[in-house]
C-alpha cells in the first residue's frame, strides 16, 4: 500500500505539468471532496493520512486523495500552524481578487472575517476562511464545498448579486457567518460580502 502510494505521487508529480493532467487532478479533488458530503468528525481521511477537520484540512485531503499535495511545494520551509494562510502563501501566483471571474472546478476561494480569529471583537480577520470550488453557473452562481460545524457541505456565492440570497427562485448566496447579537444589524453574513480571492491554480 505505501508503495503504491509513492508510486502514486511521483507520478502526480512529474506529470501534473501537463495543463490535461492537471486538469484531471483537479477534477479528482472535486470528487473526494464531494464524498465527503456530509461528513462530520475530528479528522478527515484521505489515502494513508488523516487531516484536521477544518476547512484547510479538506482541501488538502481532497488533493492528496488526487494524489496531489498542495503543500509539498513549500519543500523545507517551516509551515505557519495557520494551514489556509500557508495554502495561500504558496502559491502567489495563482491569487485572483477578480470578481467578475468564473473559476473552474478545483479552484479554490478565500474568505476573510468569517469569524473573529484574534478575538478583538473587530473585523479585521484575514484570511479565516478556504473552500473548494465544484463548479461556476452561467449567470456567477460559484459552488463551493467546505467544512462548517454541521459538517462538510456545498454552498453557494455570486459576487455579482453579493446582498441577495436568492434570485429568480436560486439559492445564489449561502450565509457564512452566526450573527453574534453584538454585531450591527446592517453588517451582511452572505458569502459574497466574505470573499478575499480566488486560487486559480494551475500547472
Amino acid at each position: 500500500m505505501i508503495l503504491k502510494i509513492i508510486i502514486l505521487f511521483f507520478a502526480a508529480t512529474l506529470s501534473a505539468r501537463e495543463p490535461a493532467v492537471f486538469t484531471q487532478i483537479k477534477n479528482s479533488a472535486v470528487k473526494k471532496a464531494i464524498s465527503l458530503i456530509p461528513y462530520k468528525n475530528s479528522f478527515i481521511p484521505a489515502l494513508d493520512k488523516k487531516f484536521n477537520y477544518d476547512c484547510s484540512g479538506l482541501v488538502l485531503a481532497a488533493y492528496y486523495s488526487a494524489g496531489y499535495d498542495l503543500l509539498a511545494i513549500s519543500g523545507k520551509k517551516k509551515l505557519s500552524p495557520d494551514m489556509a494562510k500557508n495554502i495561500y502563501m504558496l502559491f502567489p501566483e495563482a491569487k485572483n481578487t477578480n470578481r467578475t471571474l468564473k473559476p473552474s472546478a478545483g479552484d479554490l476561494i478565500f474568505f476573510n472575517n468569517t469569524y473573529d480569529k484574534n478575538r478583538n471583537g473587530k473585523w479585521d480577520d484575514f484570511l479565516t476562511h478556504v473552500a473548494i470550488i465544484v463548479k461556476t453557473d452561467p449567470d456567477g452562481t460559484i459552488s463551493f464545498i467546505h467544512v462548517t460545524g454541521k459538517g462538510i457541505v456545498k454552498e453557494y456565492i455570486n459576487l455579482s448579486f453579493p446582498q441577495q440570497m436568492t434570485r429568480q427562485g436560486k439559492i445564489i448566496n449561502s450565509y457564512l457567518r452566526v450573527r453574534p447579537t453584538s454585531d450591527p444589524v446592517r453588517i451582511k453574513y452572505l458569502a459574497a460580502n466574505f470573499f478575499y480571492c480566488f486560487l486559480v491554480l494551475s500547472p
